[in-house]
């Protein structure tokens, strides 16, 4: 790295250190990953193999400051975050970024399906239509329970995660029909 030179994190660090920002208490990094499942893995999954070692990093780079607290018999190291990380998160916070990148398997084999048979690519289109319908049914229940309690920029990125998982719903049934017609 040249001198002066700042770390580059990564996007996985990023998640961290916001949930860490959000947290009223310390999180140990199975609170973070059950965090990620619960809200932002519609558009954002995160592994345990890839929080652990960000944490480690971040810990490193003083970012967030870890505390060992044992609980039934287990290691457990519970983060907060650091001023220094609050700066690092309101820097990145403030970038523009422009770049999207999905990755969906779903629709990743519906894109190579073309070898298969007529009835092979209609299951699969079904097979895409119903992951997303529980995916929006998921966000729909979410969005019931935290109607009260949730802020506006989660509130809005969860009407993301709503209008993006019908419009694709709604492409899968116009593929079916399509298919279905030839």
């Amino acid at each position: 790295m040249a001198q002066n030179a700042k770390p580059k994190y990564s996007n996985v660090a990023y998640v961290i250190l916001g949930f860490l920002a959000k947290s009223e208490e310390p999180l140990s990094g199975y609170d973070i990953k059950q965090w990620v499942d619960n809200s932002v893995r519609f558009f954002f999954a995160a592994s345990f193999g890839q929080i652990y070692p960000e944490l480690k990093k971040l810990e490193n780079a003083g970012l967030i400051e870890g505390v060992a607290n044992a609980t039934g018999g287990r290691a457990r190291t519970e983060y907060t975050i650091s001023k220094a990380g609050h700066d690092e998160l309101r820097a990145w916070l403030m970038q523009s970024e422009t770049r999207l990148e999905m990755r969906d398997q779903g629709i990743l084999r519906v894109f190579f399906s073309g070898d298969l048979g007529k009835a092979e690519r209609l299951a699969k289109l079904k097979e895409l239509r119903a992951a997303r319908v529980e995916s929006y049914e998921t966000l729909q229940a979410v969005h019931a329970m935290t109607r009260e309690t949730i802020s506006q920029m989660p509130e809005l990125v969860l009407d993301y995660g709503l209008g993006l998982h019908q419009y694709v719903i709604d492409w899968c049934d116009r593929a079916i029909k399509a298919v279905e017609d030839q």
